[in-house]
C-alpha cells in the first residue's frame, strides 16, 4: 500500500512522503529529505488526519520514519478515503514560538471588566500588522476621540459608513 507525493520543502529542495503502511491504529510514513539549502536548516511539519496532529522537525538529509499511533477507525478511515494532511511550517519551531508571541501581543493586555485600556504597546503592534499585511496606514488624529460630533439626522445619508477601530486585535 505504497502512496507517494514529492514536494519542495524550505530547507530541502526535494523531498517525498511515503505512507509505508496503515493498520487498525497505526500508520508509518518515511519521509525522504534531499538536498538541503544549507548545513543548518530545518523543515517542520504537521501530519495527520482532521482530528490527529503529529508535529516533527527534519533536520538532516535521508529517510526519516514517522510513525502515528492510537488512530480511531474514523482517522483510518478518512486516510482510505481522502488520504493524510501534511501541513509544512514556513519557519522552524522557534521561530513559530516567535511568531506566536507577537501574534499574542496583538489580543493581549486590554482586558478589564469595563472600559478597558489598551496599552500603547498592544496599539502600536496592531498598527503595524495592519500596515505590513493590510497595506493600511492609519494617520493619528491626535485626540479626536475627545471631541464630540454632533451631526444633524440630515447630513447622514443611504450608504454612509461610521467606523470605530479599537486596535486590540480583534476590532
Amino acid at each position: 500500500m505504497k502512496q507517494s507525493e514529492e514536494f519542495e520543502g524550505n530547507c530541502f529542495a526535494k523531498s517525498k512522503l511515503t505512507l509505508v503502511s496503515l493498520d487498525n491504529k497505526k500508520a508509518t510514513f518515511e519521509l525522504e529529505a534531499r538536498e538541503p539549502r544549507s548545513l543548518t536548516c530545518s523543515d517542520s511539519f504537521l501530519l495527520g488526519t482532521s482530528k490527529y496532529q503529529h508535529y516533527f522537525t527534519i533536520y538532516t538529509k535521508g529517510v526519516h520514519k514517522v510513525t502515528l499511533t492510537n488512530l480511531t477507525d474514523d482517522d483510518v478511515n478518512e486516510v482510505k478515503g481522502s488520504g493524510f494532511r501534511l501541513l509544512g511550517f514556513c519557519q522552524n519551531g522557534l521561530k513559530s514560538l516567535e511568531s506566536l508571541y507577537k501574534t499574542a501581543r496583538l489580543y493581549l493586555g486590554g482586558f478589564s471588566t469595563k472600559h478597558a485600556h489598551i496599552p500603547k504597546e498592544m496599539e502600536k503592534a496592531n498598527l503595524d500588522f495592519i500596515k505590513r499585511y493590510v497595506g493600511l496606514d492609519f494617520e493619528s488624529r491626535g485626540d479626536f476621540g475627545k471631541i464630540i460630533l454632533n451631526y444633524k439626522k440630515e447630513d447622514i445619508k443611504t450608504g454612509d459608513f461610521l467606523a470605530i477601530v479599537r486596535l486590540d486585535g480583534l476590532d
